[in-house]
């Protein structure tokens, strides 16, 4: 039996809970929260205000407060202290990546620029470009970075299956935050999604994706061309569009 399994047969939401959760194959943290809600893939623990999302396969052990010993998927683990305290991240700082040519827009565009009736027949027949969905797959960060994108996750997967994407709006500012200390695009990318998703509109999610194609992402490159095709900017959408084609073959 694994350790989820055992806790959804004895908890009960408003259950105070322990925790440890594996964030990554090389570690885990530990905390203690109330249990909000129990689904067949994961539950939902608050922690500290916070609520979040955590899978079944992330749970190695967990007890409740009378408890003395952490109930595993495997042998007893030796009793551990038990804190209220969630561990402090601290960021590391990152080298700055190599700079990459990065064509303005007016060069993108240079080869190819039709009129405005051209570019509107260009894309005429309802045309779609799904929006890209947020990636947590960031690479080279420091172990309390990757918790925290990890908590990020959660929270988005959580805010997905109650169909609450409003939700990701308070996490906008930490996310931003986060990659401007960092210069790191795929954060500029996330923060962009996330503002997309909660509803907060084009004025907040597109500065973060042009900041994230400014450091090279083609992500970021999707984005603004989806959000120009449904704006109907049609030239923005061209422009997007020729931008994503040179970070390509520069790749």
């Amino acid at each position: 039996m694994t350790a989820f399994s055992a806790l959804s047969r004895i908890a009960n939401p408003g259950q105070l809970v322990w925790l440890k959760t594996r964030v990554s194959p090389e570690s885990s943290v530990e905390r203690t929260g109330v249990l909000r809600e129990l689904f067949p893939d994961g539950l939902v623990l608050e922690t500290d205000g916070e609520t979040e999302y955590i899978l079944a396969t992330d749970i190695e052990a967990w007890r409740l407060p009378k408890a003395t010993t952490p109930i595993t998927a495997s042998p007893p683990l030796p009793p551990t202290h038990q804190s209220q305290d969630l561990p402090q991240i601290e960021v590391e700082k990152q080298q700055e990546p190599p700079e990459q040519t990065i064509p303005s827009q007016e060069d993108a565009t240079a080869v190819l620029s039709p009129s405005p009736e051209e570019l509107e027949f260009q894309f005429a027949g309802e045309p779609i470009l799904f929006h890209p969905a947020p990636s947590f797959d960031i690479s080279e960060l420091g172990a309390g970075v990757r918790k925290e994108i990890d908590r990020w996750r959660n929270r988005y997967q959580y805010a997905e299956k109650v169909r609450e994407p409003a939700r990701m709006a308070q996490d906008v500012p930490h996310v931003a935050e986060l990659a401007e200390s960092l210069n790191n695009p795929d954060l500029f990318f996330l923060a962009g999604s996330f503002a997309h998703i909660s509803g907060l509109g084009v004025g907040r999610s597109r500065p973060y994706y042009e900041m994230a194609v400014a450091r090279g992402s083609r992500q970021g490159a999707i984005a603004l061309a989806s959000l120009a095709i449904e704006e109907k900017e049609w030239r923005k959408a061209t422009e997007s569009l020729e931008l994503l084609r040179h970070l390509e073959s520069a790749a």
